[in-house]
């Protein structure tokens, strides 16, 4: 009995020690086709890349931003430095973020979120494109056909285009973020021409000629909101020139020249 449970165990020894080997020699095995394949890819004309996609623009052209990233046709698709493209897309002001996908065998996908222009100011006779975060985007010498806010009390002394005009913490950056997701959410009709932030104590906007008196930043949305209501409800005001003081609590003061 002795003698057979010694050879069973010998038996197993000798199984595991196999198995083992085994294991080792596929491992080895599928390392070495990894390997094989890895050259393969990086070597071979299929991986080269053929196709340029650019999803997410409107403003900037597909050209223009391939021409921007420095990617070439005829690179490997494998090779490519996603970084330093990234970087060089977004030296284009317009440009928010970028994302870079491959689809195998040989197409790179740009996909891109764009700023976009909303406001303009106007100084030595230039004007100003600014975003929503307040972010210079161009200057230009006429604006014609761009369908912008104008804004006034802004400093574009120093501006430089691709950076903020204004610090983050400045409070008149809160107030252009909060009007321009209020206007862009506007579906009243009542078009907001003008913002003017020259006091921040005393924050005025403009329907073309009658003045939206708002006051402080507090509670933009509902002095907005109300004023808005009023001209829409006395369609005659949207011609009129006067003011419509709602930076206080209680009955709106609505003044209407003769």
């Amino acid at each position: 009995m002795g003698e057979i449970a010694k050879k069973k165990e010998e038996n197993s020894f000798i199984v595991k020690r196999r198995k083992r080997k085994a294991l080792k020699r596929n491992i080895i095995i599928f390392i070495f086709l990894i390997v094989i394949l890895i050259t393969l890819s990086l070597k071979l004309k299929i991986f080269d890349v053929e196709t340029i996609i650019v999803e997410g623009n409107n403003i900037i052209s597909s050209e223009e931003i391939i021409s921007t990233s420095t990617l070439e046709k005829g690179n490997n698709i494998f090779y490519i430095n996603t970084k330093k493209i990234i970087k060089k897309i977004h030296d284009n002001p317009y440009i928010k973020n970028v994302k870079i996908s491959r689809r195998l065998p040989n197409t790179i996908i740009l996909n891109v979120e764009e700023r976009s222009a909303f406001f303009y100011g106007e100084s030595n006779n230039k004007y100003f494109i600014i975003d929503r975060d307040s972010k210079l985007l161009q200057i230009k010498d006429e604006i014609t056909n761009m369908n912008l806010i104008y804004i006034d009390g802004l400093d574009y002394t120093n501006a430089k285009v691709g950076e903020e005009i204004l610090p983050k913490e400045d409070r008149k950056n809160k107030v252009i973020n909060d009007f321009s997701f209020l206007i862009e959410n506007n579906t009243s009709g009542i078009d907001i021409t003008s913002l003017d932030m020259k006091d921040i104590l005393s924050i005025k906007a403009y329907h073309n000629n009658m003045c939206i008196i708002i006051g402080t930043s507090d509670d933009i949305e509902g002095k907005l909101n109300k004023a808005i209501n009023i001209i829409s409800s006395k369609p005659e005001l949207s011609q009129s020139k006067g003011y419509i003081n709602v930076s206080f609590k209680g009955n709106p003061v609505i003044f209407v020249e003769e």
